[in-house]
């Protein structure tokens, strides 16, 4: 079967095809962890920062309050507190009821989820074979998504193509008038 590999068009035998379907997933589901891990702790860091905030919350209101516009409060809670820009950004934007004890403790669970779900995705990157569990997991539910049922006929024939093209078979079949 003639399948591009890396990049290149090579003819693969059926092992061959089924080696490089699943060093592709495995390439995938890696990228796939990465992407996942980047955004949960992107989240993290904002979520570590709104957590000091609600916890020097007077003060951080006083800045607020005492500042003139937003760029002059984001200068001055960076001073204070050390917040990178997405955090101080998110201060800015987190709204007055947000402020409740309820709210505090949504953050804190929140945050707690987002660090067993990093830990976790590191777990998958560090582990060669939770990610082949991975794969092996998808196919399993493909496979229960798609296949049919154990005693009907099979819908496609795999054989062998070998048939040769030739000058007839490229000139199209058209009537012509010769005169």
């Amino acid at each position: 079967m003639l399948a591009i590999d890396q990049g290149r068009p090579r003819i693969l035998n059926l092992k061959d095809f089924f080696r490089c379907y699943v060093n592709h997933r495995f390439e995938v589901i890696t990228r796939r962890t990465k992407f996942e891990l980047k955004k949960a702790e992107a989240r993290k860091h904002i979520l570590d920062g709104l957590l000091i905030a609600i916890a020097n919350l007077d003060d951080v209101v006083k800045i607020i309050r005492a500042s003139k516009n937003r760029d002059e409060a984001k200068v001055k809670l960076v001073e204070a507190y050390g917040f990178t820009e997405p955090q101080v950004n998110a201060i800015l934007d987190m709204r007055l009821y947000q402020l409740t004890g309820l709210e505090r403790e949504k953050l804190e669970a929140e945050l707690a989820a987002l660090l067993a779900t990093i830990a976790d995705l590191q777990a998958i990157l560090a582990d060669a074979g939770r990610v082949y569990a991975i794969i092996k997991d998808d196919l399993a539910e493909l496979k229960e998504k798609f296949a049919s049922k154990p005693d009907a006929q099979r819908r496609t024939e795999i054989t062998v193509d070998e048939n040769e093209v030739s000058i007839k078979d490229l000139i199209a079949d058209e009537p012509c008038v010769i005169t």
